[in-house]
């Protein structure tokens, strides 16, 4: 069995967008990537990346994104919700460097083509709510989900 190719990728993704309003998109390797398609084009909200955690994991709390956007919530750069994991609060921050977005979210590029769209990373806790950057997180945890610029 053969791969898609681009376009077969770019099909599939753009039936997923016009029947459901987005997609996820998740790439394992060493430090893997999900990420949402078409929350800018059908809700005009951010698009949402997520950073190392695992692919089934990450693709049900992006789709719960997906979901909750919606309904009608906004995420926002600088924002916390403690509804998407039991227990534990995450954190949106805006990701700004364009050539990140572009070599991250690949697809993401593609299917908007030249047109602009933001993008937010949702950043999760280790089991003790801490965050990359905190003083006490230890540094294998916060290497595991680097901030994306």
């Amino acid at each position: 069995m053969t791969e898609p190719g681009p376009d077969g990728v770019l099909d599939a993704l753009r039936e997923q967008i016009a029947a459901e309003g987005w997609s996820v998109l998740v790439h394992g390797g060493d430090v893997p990537v999900a990420y949402t398609v078409g929350l800018f084009e059908t809700f005009e909200h951010p698009e949402i990346v997520v950073v190392g955690l695992p692919p089934e994991t990450a693709h049900d709390l992006l789709e719960e994104c997906g979901e909750d956007v919606r309904s009608g919530t906004a995420f926002a750069n600088g924002a916390s919700n403690r509804d998407l994991l039991t227990d534990h609060e995450v954190r949106f921050h805006s990701v700004t460097d364009r050539s990140v977005v572009d070599e991250v979210l690949l697809h993401a590029r593609e299917h908007y083509g030249d047109r602009a769209f933001p993008v937010l990373q949702l950043v999760w806790p280790d089991e003790r709510g801490r965050f990359p950057g905190d003083a006490d997180v230890s540094e294998e945890f916060a290497s595991a989900q680097p901030r994306l610029p």
